[in-house]
């Protein structure tokens, strides 16, 4: 039994070392698996972390966006507040503002506009005879079609009728027809923010 002896022992020796060659490449190829599984992880974390980061800075560019459009807003709605308030002011004091003198340099420049037929200057009260002779200097021809009639309050300059002409010189409205005209040098005058 010698002989069958060695062949088994050298059989089981043989049958080692292949066990060990194949304990070897299933130990290389588990490493070189393991390594690359490494490797395809921290690929798909710096993937991962730079689309994290890329959104984490659109949220923070959006947000800074926002206070923007939100600080702008805010400056604006102050700004069209303060104009609003400028021109509330400026209506207000316009009854006062006018008088004899704004009246005479009204009719001066609507001279050229008076109607051929009758009309009526309609002026602040008490103002009547002063604006009777400023028609009479500035247009002696039109002064004997014109009536001159006391508004019912104080407001500041003229206003003409004749038929269903209607030219409106009065300050507030002159003041309205300029205001779009007027409101982006106040606005440019305006202080800055926090002003």
């Amino acid at each position: 039994m010698g002989g069958y002896d060695d062949l088994l022992r050298v059989v089981e020796e043989e049958a080692a070392r292949e066990a060990e060659r194949v304990l070897e490449a299933a130990r290389v190829e588990a490493e070189r698996a393991v390594a690359e599984a490494r490797e395809v992880a921290a690929t798909a974390r710096e993937g991962l972390v730079r689309r994290e980061q890329a959104a984490a800075e659109a949220r923070l560019r959006a947000a800074r966006e926002g206070f923007a459009v939100a600080r702008e807003r805010r400056l604006l709605a102050e700004r069209r507040s303060a104009l609003d308030a400028v021109r509330e002011e400026a209506l207000a004091a316009l009854p006062s503002a006018g008088g004899p003198e704004v009246d005479a340099r009204i009719l001066a420049e609507l001279a050229p506009e008076l109607p051929a037929g009758p009309f009526t200057v309609e002026v602040d009260p008490g103002a009547e005879e002063a604006a009777r002779e400023a028609l009479a200097r500035l247009a002696p021809a039109a002064a004997d079609r014109g009536r001159i009639v006391a508004a019912r309050v104080r407001r500041g300059g003229v206003r003409i009728e004749a038929g269903r002409l209607e030219l409106d010189a009065t300050l507030a409205a002159r003041l309205e027809r300029a205001w779009a005209a007027l409101e982006p040098d106040l606005a440019a005058a305006l202080p800055a923010e926090g002003g």
